[in-house]
């Protein structure tokens, strides 16, 4: 049975306010990684048990733990649908998103890691700020799961849920979610709303209902579309302070020497000192790949024992196409 009581109408509603603000802040964030304009809108601020939490992701979940301190305590999670993580990893590490992998690799786990830690520190910090309070917190890496009962001894077997619809340029709508255990929703509201949240202005502010666009009483005010940052001719201002944090995120690097066709007569027919004839000429400069995308040209040198490739030649960006 559901705990309604994991925190107060004070409580839900100084929260509910605040909802937009953290979703801004980490909407921003998203973009500024992406290179793409994102868009969260909050839509639900809920009381569920742990085990209901799946159900609306349909499918395989993307989680990251993440840890109040600095004037707060208690756990949460960020949640997402593992199609939508692996979107927004595939975008990341500089691919268009049309091929995203139906599952997450070691690579876009690694991506989906850093955004992860990001959104929740930007998620975090505009709900600190909205709220009136300091707090902060730190996330773990993400992980796929098919629920959320490996947590169920930190959040307990109900917990708060706040939902976000999740809008990403040029892709399909997604979702994203926050879970807060009981403990860490009344730790960051305080038991009570902040002096600025007691009396919202006319136009702004959540209703104390479970859920948001319905239900609520009469006098509530709507919830208003949340203000984007204007978008300049250079992309988003501050867009590449972020760049460092990709700097730990591994890609592939393959270095191809040419190719070549055959029917399936024909590989059948291969055996030892076979001779396979590339479509490259003797000299000719290889191609040099990262993430299965050709960025360069070079030719094969030898260092000491091993192979080596000393690059020759930079591809323009209009020319790193699939080969």
């Amino acid at each position: 049975m559901v705990n309604a009581e994991l925190i107060n109408e004070t409580q839900r509603a100084a929260l509910g306010d605040a909802l937009s603000a953290a979703a801004d802040s980490a909407a921003s964030t998203l973009t500024g990684l992406l290179g793409r304009q994102v868009t969260l809108t909050p839509s639900g601020l809920s009381t569920v048990g742990l085990s209901e939490v799946p159900g609306a992701f349909g499918g395989s979940l993307a989680v990251s733990k993440l840890s109040l301190s600095a004037g707060a305590s208690g756990a949460g999670s960020l949640v997402l649908a593992e199609k939508d993580a692996a979107l927004l990893a595939d975008l990341i590490i500089g691919q268009d998103g049309s091929a995203a992998p139906a599952t997450l690799s070691e690579l876009h786990l690694s991506a989906i890691g850093e955004v992860a830690n990001q959104t929740v520190t930007a998620f975090i910090g505009g709900l600190s700020k909205a709220l009136g309070k300091k707090f902060s917190a730190s996330s773990s890496d993400v992980e796929v799961a098919s629920d959320l009962s490996g947590q169920a001894k930190a959040l307990g077997a109900s917990v708060v849920l706040l939902d976000f619809d999740m809008s990403v340029e040029g892709a399909a709508p997604g979702r994203l979610a926050v879970v807060l255990s009981g403990a860490a929703a009344s730790s960051i509201t305080g038991g009570g709303a902040p002096a600025a949240a007691a009396a919202p202005a006319a136009g702004s502010g959540f209703s104390a209902a479970n859920t948001f666009g319905g239900g609520a009483s009469a006098g509530t005010a709507s919830v208003q579309p949340a203000q984007m940052a204007a978008v300049g001719e250079g992309g988003l201002v501050g867009g590449g302070a972020n760049l460092e944090l990709l700097m730990d995120v591994p890609l592939q690097v393959t270095v191809e020497l040419g190719r070549t066709h055959k029917t399936v007569r024909e590989i059948l027919a291969f055996g030892s000192g076979s001779v396979v004839e590339l479509d490259k000429l003797a000299g000719e400069p290889v191609d040099i790949l990262i993430n299965e995308r050709p960025i360069a040209k070079g030719e094969v040198v030898v260092i000491d024992e091993n192979f080596g490739i000393r690059i020759t030649e930079i591809l323009a960006p209009r020319e790193r196409v699939a080969l």
